[in-house]
């Protein structure tokens, strides 16, 4: 998989996300041609969550909350189409997003070497700004 980030100039995503729309729209023709074989409807489930969500959150976790209302709409007509095809009941892109950011920040925590946080001897955490304020002065 290419992994293709576009950015303007004013450090705008917005030209990332079209083509991030782009190509998962060019890549549900793939469930298109699936469900014209006949296929199983657990085959057509994977084959979205592979081809097609994974490379939409990849970017997504970063940037989800910066999209404007169209573009998540785009994503969202993505994935209702996409469940249609399968024939199944795909979760929302807002959720999946959101529990992918979840699980990146539990593992941040849980990590012994998080460089973001690291707990002090009185149980609460230190960030790294804390951490560089006391170090730096």
């Amino acid at each position: 998989m290419n992994i293709k980030i576009a950015i303007t100039k004013k450090l705008k995503f917005h030209r990332n996300t079209e083509l991030l729309i782009k190509n998962a729209r060019k890549k549900l023709f793939i469930l298109r041609k699936l469900r014209f074989w006949g296929t199983s409807d657990q085959l057509a489930s994977t084959c979205y969550q592979t081809c097609i969500e994974s490379g939409m959150l990849h970017h997504l976790t970063a940037i989800y909350s910066h999209l404007s209302e169209k573009e998540k709409g785009d994503l969202m007509y993505i994935t209702t189409i996409a469940s249609k095809l399968a024939n199944t009941t795909l979760p929302p892109i807002k959720t999946t997003v959101a529990g992918r950011i979840k699980t990146k920040v539990l593992r941040m925590v849980a990590s012994s070497q998080s460089p973001v946080l690291n707990i002090l001897p009185s149980g609460r955490y230190q960030t790294l700004k804390h951490r560089y304020r006391y170090i730096h002065t």
